[in-house]
């Protein structure tokens, strides 16, 4: 009797999670579980001008027909591609102090192999994880639930 309590309670506990994190915003408006349809009336257009100077496309991630994460990456635009400065300085002065490390990309791209430097900030159960390239104009910024939160399955692009 006392395991089938234990049982049903730990099922209402992850259900009770798992629908709070339903909703949860990751970026401007687009929260965890949106379909497709919901995420292009907010976001009827995939780039967007970050600063004066940084123009970013937008890479939307599905599962299931849900949203599950929204990442930020360089418009190769060559007068619209001066982020990484900025962006470092302006997610820290939002963010706080990261988790700062230094990744290979295994990338076979001479644009995008290379050294980065990745920073991580995980605040009310997001994950945000910025990477810039070391002497190079590659970036790319993702938001979604923090890795302990999401669950795991098949993964589509938008």
């Amino acid at each position: 009797m006392l395991k089938t309590l234990c049982a049903v309670a730990t099922i209402v506990f992850l259900s009770t999670k798992a629908e709070a994190q339903q909703g949860q915003e990751l970026w401007h408006g687009l929260r965890v579980g949106m379909t497709k349809e919901e995420v292009r009336t907010i976001l009827p257009k995939n780039e967007i001008d970050l600063l004066p100077d940084c123009r970013a496309s937008i890479s939307i991630r599905y599962e299931s027909n849900r949203l599950v994460s929204v990442m930020l990456g360089e418009k190769w635009l060559l007068s619209k591609n001066n982020c990484i400065s900025p962006m470092t300085t302006s997610l820290a002065e939002r963010y706080g102090k990261a988790s700062r490390s230094v990744i290979e990309s295994p990338s076979t791209s001479p644009l995008t192999r290379g050294s980065y430097e990745q920073y991580v900030w995980t605040k009310a159960g997001i994950l945000i994880d910025y990477r810039s390239q070391l002497g190079g104009r590659s970036w790319s910024l993702t938001y979604r639930l923090a890795p302990e939160s999401t669950p795991s399955s098949k993964i589509e692009g938008l």
